[in-house]
């Protein structure tokens, strides 16, 4: 028998659509999730790593509406998706999903004629995820098209993402993991960083485990836009918000407030 997890009407505010107005003024999205997977296992053993942290799936789909800016509906859909059936993690403490409905609202889009919204349906096996290797570790490649690309950096024990900046690139990261260090002081779990061009920044992995950050690149990642240098490492106290404040949701947890590291 099927068993899930349900998260209903979650709000979010972001930037989604393609017309003029749409691209400047963020909008009302909701949200409902249904994440399918064996519950009687976490029933029993009441560990949360055989279950899924509802708080920190609404933090990390936040996260991804508000850097990506996507243009459809059916696109932020996609991506979304494809992250909640991504192969789970060690490090992440949550049971693999299986199979996922989702259904993508834009509030207000029709005034008071309507509401419009995507519904999906869909299996692990639906999506094909790669792995890259690189100096610091590795990445997994859960989204990519024309307009950006959705990845996990995995930072290996005592690697460093090296001193760089971007020209082309808009790009925004998510520490999943409390181990990283950036700037040379310590990145914060959850927190959200949206790196204007040209912002010189640097991750370290001072542990000796594996750290995970969450990155969205738009467009998709250009690998010659990865531009190392030896310049100073650029200010967060400079750090520029989102375009898009998180609304409130349902849940009343305090650590759901979008934490910027300056």
């Amino acid at each position: 028998m099927d068993s899930y997890i349900s998260l209903d009407n979650l709000r979010f505010r972001c930037i989604l659509g393609i017309l003029p107005e749409e691209r400047l003024h963020p909008q009302k999205i909701s949200i409902d999730l249904k994440m399918f997977f064996n519950t009687r296992t976490p029933a029993y053993s009441q560990n949360l790593k055989d279950s899924v942290d509802y708080a920190q799936i609404f933090l990390e789909m936040n996260f991804i509406l508000l850097a990506a800016e996507f243009d459809l509906l059916e696109t932020a859909a996609e991506c979304l998706a494809s992250y909640l059936l991504a192969p789970t993690l060690p490090e992440l403490k949550r049971v693999q999903v299986k199979r996922i409905e989702l259904h993508v609202k834009k509030i207000g889009a029709l005034k008071n004629h309507g509401t419009p919204g995507v519904f999906i349906i869909r299996n692990r096996g639906d999506y094909y995820y790669r792995q890259e290797i690189s100096r610091f570790g590795s990445t997994d490649v859960i989204f990519d098209n024309d307009q950006l690309g959705l990845y996990r950096l995995h930072v290996a024990p005592g690697l460093k993402i090296p001193r760089h900046y971007h020209s082309k690139l808009d790009e925004a990261e998510m520490p999943l993991t409390s181990g990283l260090s950036l700037q040379g002081m310590p990145a914060a779990q959850n927190s959200m960083f949206f790196w204007p061009k040209k912002f010189v920044h640097e991750y370290e992995n001072l542990t000796t485990e594996e750290q995970i950050i969450l990155c969205l690149d738009r467009p998709a990642f250009i690998p010659s836009d990865e531009i190392e240098t030896t310049e100073p490492l650029s200010c967060l106290d400079n750090l520029p918000r989102p375009k898009s404040k998180m609304v409130k949701s349902s849940f009343n947890y305090s650590s759901m407030i979008c934490a910027f590291k300056g």
